[in-house]
Order: structure tokens, then sequence, then C-alpha cells
């Protein structure tokens, strides 16, 4: 019984390390990929929060501006707005976006 406990624990230690490892590459080679020559970004993602009605929230606001804001200085930079829709909304984050 003991012999079986420890071969599923070593089993669940190495599967985590796999996922980290790979969770760890992932990420490099998003954000290699993610700059051109120039040292700008190519992709923006703006992440969705919580808002109600169709009106953005204060800190989606913020967000939209600052887009905005890195999407005018940067117009060839491909954008992908995120979020859901939550039973107080009308529409989702993304469309808000």
């Amino acid at each position: 019984m003991k012999k079986t406990i420890k071969l599923t624990f070593q089993i669940t230690v190495a599967l985590v390390i796999v996922l980290l490892v790979a969770m760890v590459v992932t990420g490099c080679m998003i954000l290699l990929r993610g700059v051109g020559s120039t040292g700008e970004c190519t992709h923006l993602i703006v992440l969705g929060n919580k808002s109600e009605g169709s009106t953005p929230s204060p800190l989606l606001r913020d967000r939209i501006d600052a887009a905005a804001k890195y999407i005018e200085k940067n117009p060839n930079v491909i954008a992908v707005a995120t979020g859901y829709q939550s039973k107080e909304a009308d529409i989702s984050e993304a469309r808000m976006i």
C-alpha cells in the first residue's frame, strides 16, 4: 500500500514539473514571438472586467482607454478583446471593448 502511495506521489510530482516546464516554455515563446523587429508588441490583449448593463466599469474603461492610446501610436498592432457576459450585463465585456 505504501509503495502505491509513493509511486502515485512521484508520478504526480513528475506531471507537475512537466506542466510547469511546458508553461515556462510556452510563455517564453509567446513573449519572443510577440515582439517585432522594432521592439514593439505585435499583439495586444485587452482583458475584460465585470460590468453591469452596457456600460464599462471604471477599471474596464481604463483598460479600453489605455488600449486605444497604444493602438493610436501603433496602428499595425493586432488587438484582441476578451471577456464574458455576466448576468448583470446586457452585452459581453469583449463587445464593450
